[in-house]
């Protein structure tokens, strides 16, 4: 049996159809605690956990994909992409400058 969803990297299908993750990230409770009071929306906070899986600690230079790209990943507009990533970069979340 293959494995076809969309979001499928770091994931494996049981028998079930149920993904589930084959890799954990580990994020600070501080950082959780201030997440939550910005009150990302959920396509925010989807992609803040996107990025922060792809580059979790910020030492080093993360190439991240095209808000088009990341869009099919989290089934959403490019533009809502876009957006989030401004939210994310206003409240200091991520630095998406090079």
């Amino acid at each position: 049996m293959t494995n076809s969803a969309p979001h499928s990297e770091g994931y494996k299908t049981e028998a079930s159809g149920i993904q589930k993750p084959l890799q954990f990230v580990q994020i600070l409770k501080d950082l959780i605690r201030y997440a939550r009071t910005l009150k990302l929306t959920g396509t925010q906070y989807d992609r803040w956990l996107y990025l922060w899986k792809r580059g979790p600690y910020g030492d080093r230079w993360v190439d991240i994909p095209l808000p088009v790209e990341i869009a099919a990943l989290l089934s959403v507009d490019p533009r809502t992409v876009q957006r989030a990533a401004r939210r994310l970069e206003d409240c200091d979340l991520f630095d998406f400058s090079s």
